[in-house]
């Protein structure tokens, strides 16, 4: 079942009682006061169970946000309760910020049936929804089988190519002071810059200030800026993978669902190019 990659509270709200409908909070850690555990604790939407992106990584890569082999995704989708046929609503409580990451995990490991709430728990919130406290119900095992599409994902050695021959658009989802240089990288001992020949596209202008994605006139009007066609072969790319991902969900909700994501990002084109443009 292919739905359109967001989901909107009210849309959200109608289907609430439908057995099918897995809830997934994936938060993103960013090293607050409180972690996203424990604001899951606090309030969450009925229903729903923490998806951890902590877990749902290669822990053993030295970059941060890498994808997990198949059948490690498989078994952690499985341990929250998602089947095969489940249709499944991602949020987090920045509004979009790392949620789009879940999102197109589950895209890329061959999963149709997944949105991403548009707004996200401040939009929940918003309109006075019903919350849970406390720890998620326990759920009963899925049978969610990873099934990878490999055209959803570039490594390393294909963005030297792509940068290299110009053959795909690359949109750096990242600040305009990072992608320039004149802000320095978050984590330690990283050079600044960017992938050659990419343009820079920052995720926090994809979003309004009510932290929901901009409509779709508004989207294609930021990428004809970028002479870039919305319907084009692109990837997107970011410092660590994760709001490439917002840039992916955008791109989709135009209807290109065939962006690609460069999982490593910048965290891993300038480990392997420190001292070149490599391109």
């Amino acid at each position: 079942m292919r739905l359109h990659p967001l989901c909107t509270v009210d849309e959200l709200i109608a289907i609430l009682n439908d057995p099918k409908l897995r809830i997934l909070d994936a938060t993103l850690d960013q090293g607050g006061d409180h972690t996203p555990q424990a604001m899951f604790a606090e309030s969450h939407i009925p229903g729903a169970v923490f998806f951890d992106l902590n877990l749902a990584r290669d822990t053993k890569s030295e970059y941060p946000n890498m994808l997990p082999s198949a059948a490690a995704f498989g078994e952690y989708a499985s341990t929250l309760g998602i089947q095969n046929d489940s249709r499944i609503v991602v949020y987090d409580q920045q509004g979009i910020f790392s949620a789009p990451r879940a999102w197109w995990m589950f895209r890329y490991f061959g999963h149709d049936a997944v949105q991403v709430l548009n707004g996200g728990l401040p939009a929940w919130q918003a309109v006075d929804a019903k919350l849970e406290s406390g720890q998620a119900a326990a759920k009963a095992k899925g049978n969610f089988t990873a099934n990878p599409r490999p055209d959803l994902l570039r490594d390393f050695a294909a963005m030297q190519n792509i940068s290299e021959q110009q053959t795909t658009p690359i949109l750096d989802c990242r600040s305009a002071a990072r992608f320039t240089g004149q802000a320095a990288e978050p984590r330690a001992d990283l050079r600044s810059g960017h992938i050659p020949h990419s343009l820079n596209w920052p995720y926090a202008g994809l979003l309004t200030a009510q932290n929901t994605l901009r409509p779709a006139d508004e989207l294609t009007a930021q990428l004809s800026t970028l002479n870039i066609d919305p319907m084009a072969k692109i990837v997107t790319t970011c410092g660590s993978g994760i709001t490439a991902c917002i840039g992916a969900l955008a791109l989709a909700s135009l209807g290109n669902e065939q962006v690609a994501v460069y999982d490593g990002s910048w965290s891993e084109w300038a480990k392997k190019c420190p001292l070149t443009d490599c391109g």
